[in-house]
């Protein structure tokens, strides 16, 4: 797992909305949204989504591997509690009732036995009655016009910034590779940047028994549908895991 540089921060914070969840998550939550209480983000990136936490009402901490990523998000939510470090590994005081990891953060995490390790983690932050939910990007093969991580490229362009991802999947490895190429603006002229990621596309099947194996009940969703009831083929999930 490679945390993201100065350059790749300025680009997530710039374009993208990490509070995007919320809709999906007042129906997955409902009446947990209105009880406040302590909401961890792991993987907390810019901190979008603790502000729009914090916002109602909840008292907010968030663990992020990016130093660069936090800058940002300490702006964001200048009243959470962050710690730098790795999803599987970092610690925080106290137990939250909501913990949430999203921005295909999950798959970051390049085997088993951190994934283990991240579901451990989360199992040790999380209070009594409490609830967690992630999103998973099931990376199904013959959907690939619709699905950027199985290949493919975009672009686009923002103040003082253009960038262009590459997507190169390897069906066999079930990695992606996740090559960004920028070109940002400094004075009249524009310095170049790359960065490289690579995401693993774990079974899901992988995932269903890890959760289960600690104790959790597992509620899956399909934020691209209406109704949010997943489909067969499924691009994206969102995981509600709980215990009773």
């Amino acid at each position: 797992m490679k945390a993201y540089g100065r350059e790749m921060a300025g680009v997530f914070s710039s374009t993208w909305n990490g509070a995007f969840p919320w809709r999906a998550l007042e129906k997955m939550l409902g009446s947990k949204l209105s009880e406040g209480g302590a909401w961890l983000d792991f993987a907390c990136g810019t901190g979008d989504l603790l502000a729009r936490a914090q916002s109602e009402g909840f008292a907010c901490a968030g663990a992020d591997f990016s130093r660069a990523q936090l800058k940002y998000a300490r702006k964001a939510c200048p009243e959470a509690t962050f710690v730098q470090g790795p999803m599987q590994s970092a610690r925080l005081p106290g137990k939250y009732d909501v913990i949430t990891c999203f921005g295909d953060s999950v798959h970051h995490l390049q085997n088993r036995k951190q994934l283990h390790q991240f579901f451990r983690n989360v199992d040790r932050h999380l209070a009594p009655g409490g609830v967690f939910v992630f999103d998973f990007n099931t990376f199904v093969r013959r959907l690939d016009r619709e699905n950027p991580y199985t290949g493919g490229a975009w672009t686009y362009r923002y103040s003082g910034h253009f960038v262009c991802v590459e997507f190169e999947y390897d069906e066999d490895a079930r990695t992606s590779e996740w090559i960004t190429t920028g070109f940002v603006k400094e004075g009249n002229r524009y310095r170049r940047f790359e960065e490289k990621h690579t995401l693993r596309a774990h079974p899901l099947a992988e995932v269903d028994e890890l959760l289960k194996a600690r104790g959790f009940r597992v509620r899956k969703f399909d934020p691209n549908t209406r109704t949010l009831r997943p489909r067969k083929d499924s691009i994206a999930l969102y995981l509600k895991c709980w215990k009773e």
